[in-house]
């Protein structure tokens, strides 16, 4: 080798040599946790703390987060007290609603329907919740083009036009 390749090398070593501790200084530094706190997000812990979770995220238009949030949620309640638990037809007729109003009605008709099968089963035919979801699940299907398993997702729950004409109430068939 040429004594001035050789010169050339050992200079860039001695070079890098003095310039690397400065540079890496800062990567050594000894960080407080009241710096870099928001560097972290607080993740929840439980099932009620994700749908909060999610639910702040929609309204943020965090769409896509609250959507991992509801599914995570439902694969909590799931897990922790059954598939056939109140809080996974929750989790999954919350998700549904998000997935809904972004027109994601294929999506949302599956977790509309998990929701309808576990509620069936635990609420009266006459509660809110059920009512609401029914109701949910046919606007879904009726956007869908499938006005039969509309009809039939409805039960005996009637919808009637408002006082003004304009929007639905969700009535129970019975008087």
């Amino acid at each position: 080798m040429k004594r001035s390749a050789i010169k050339v090398r050992v200079l860039a070593a001695m070079l890098l040599l003095v310039t690397c501790p400065t540079i890496l200084s800062g990567c050594f530094k000894v960080w407080d946790y009241d710096e870099v706190r928001e560097w972290y997000v607080k993740q929840p812990e439980t099932w009620d703390e994700y749908i909060a979770a999610a639910n702040a995220d929609l309204q943020k238009g965090k769409t896509d987060r609250a959507g991992e949030r509801f599914q995570h949620a439902m694969e909590m309640a799931e897990a922790a007290w059954g598939p056939n638990d109140l809080r996974v037809a929750t989790s999954a007729k919350q998700y549904g609603i998000m997935l809904a109003a972004r027109y994601q009605n294929t999506q949302a008709e599956p977790l509309y329907k998990r929701a309808l099968e576990i509620e069936a089963k635990q609420l009266k035919a006459t509660d809110p919740e059920l009512i609401d979801t029914r109701k949910r699940l046919h606007d879904v299907l009726m956007a869908l083009f499938k006005p039969e398993e509309a009809k039939q997702a409805l039960g005996n729950v009637k919808l009637e036009s408002g006082p003004t004409g304009k929007g639905r109430k969700a009535h129970h068939g019975r008087k």
